[in-house]
């Protein structure tokens, strides 16, 4: 991911976060929601991957 930072005004922020926080949301999910619905639909969410680690298989005698 990458991030972008935009300025708002404070008070429109508050309002925002406010609301946003009664939908049980954050600023980040709902900019993500709109970013997607304005192009067209969700698209796939690059996520963060974790190395796997492999374990040896061991045979029991």
């Amino acid at each position: 991911m990458v991030r972008i930072n935009v300025e708002i005004p404070e008070e429109l922020r508050k309002e925002l976060k406010a609301k946003l926080a009664l939908e049980g949301k954050t600023i980040k999910e709902w900019v993500l929601e709109q970013i997607e619905g304005y192009l067209g639909g969700k698209r796939r969410r690059a996520t963060k991957t974790r190395a796997k680690t492999t374990r040896k298989k061991t045979t029991r005698r």
